[in-house]
């Protein structure tokens, strides 16, 4: 591989999950070999502290080795090594997530078996709701019991402008209370002005924002103690549920924990131009496994929450990438990299 530097190293570094202090301790690392927590802290103009953490960060994710000098400082790993490094970390945690899924949908499968035609569920504290007005009644409600904090994730992409509105009130008033708030959002948001001016003006109350690129299910973690939980049924006469059983809301927050720990920040910026050897981002990932694991253009689309168009323009500038003229050959050459 070519050596990836400068710029384009910190993009790469950055849509492969990195934060942006850890990037600049790793890269200034690679510049002044040797430098301590404090020599480097002196160099990036940031607190010994905030260089400390990253440095944590940065081993906890195998990106530094003990140096060959006596003194044993820790070194950086080459930006080659890091980049595949963080790449595989990436593809086990979505791996990690599909388990953490496939355990949550049998859970609420079983569940759902349970259902008896009416609006509760026996032996389980769940409820069943329906209609748009009675969701958002029973979304209130159950904010207003909020004690610590309130975890999200939504699915589909761009919100529409009487959901985000139907929001803001509720998000205000939770923020405002002092409650921690984190919101994992798909990665196509970005492109949808509307929403991206409703989350700047939540981060700027101060709650915590991420993306992933594909989100399978909406859901809305109150405390430990309760969960809002949509569905995918068309089947079934309701469209979500308020759960308080301890069995079903523990795998809830596991699979919540490992989606906030793979997902990326919202001001992620795309590496545009980049190089015939730089990995994929956590979408263009996603989308690739979608397509190998059989999804058409239509189905990737609607799991990314995009448009058929920009599924097919991203594959176009992977292909290019890869130097593919089919997806067959895009496949099979992103397997060999290790993409796959």
């Amino acid at each position: 591989m070519a050596d990836v530097s400068g710029n384009m190293g910190e993009q790469v570094l950055q849509a492969l999950g990195l934060d942006p202090v850890s990037i600049q301790v790793y890269l200034a690392m690679h510049s002044t070999p040797g430098a301590d927590a404090e020599q480097l802290a002196e160099k990036l103009r940031l607190q010994v502290a905030e260089v400390i953490d990253a440095l944590d960060d940065l081993a906890d994710l195998t990106l530094l080795r003990p140096g060959l000098a006596p003194n044993g400082r820790l070194r950086p790993v080459s930006i080659e090594r890091a980049m595949h490094t963080l790449l595989r970390q990436q593809s086990d945690q979505l791996t990690a997530q599909a388990d953490a899924l496939r355990s949550l949908q049998s859970a609420m499968d079983e569940m759902v078996t349970q259902s008896v035609g009416s609006n509760v569920l026996r032996e389980v504290d769940v409820e069943a709701v329906s209609g748009a007005e009675m969701i958002q009644t029973r979304i209130e409600a159950t904010f207003v019991h909020a004690q610590e904090s309130v975890y999200s994730m939504l699915d589909g992409g761009p919100l529409r402008k009487e959901t985000l509105d139907a929001a803001r009130q509720v998000d205000q008033e939770t923020l405002e209370r002092g409650l921690r708030v984190r919101a994992l959002y798909q990665s196509s948001i970005r492109g949808d002005r509307r929403t991206m001016d409703y989350i700047h003006w939540l981060t700027e109350l101060g709650a915590e924002v991420r993306v992933a690129p594909v989100i399978p299910m909406r859901i809305i973690l109150i405390d430990r103690t309760a969960a809002v939980v949509g569905h995918v049924q068309k089947s079934l006469p309701y469209e979500m549920f308020v759960i308080r059983e301890p069995g079903i809301l523990s795998p809830l927050h596991e699979y919540f924990k490992l989606s906030w720990a793979a997902a990326e920040p919202l001001m992620q910026p795309d590496v545009k131009e980049a190089s015939p050897e730089a990995p994929p981002t956590s979408q263009e990932l996603a989308l690739l496994q979608l397509l190998a694991s059989g999804s058409i253009d239509e189905a990737a689309a609607k799991k990314l929450g995009m448009s058929v168009r920009s599924v097919r323009r991203i594959m176009a500038d992977l292909m290019e990438r890869l130097g593919a003229t089919s997806r067959f050959e895009a496949g099979h050459k992103a397997t060999k990299r290790g993409w796959l």
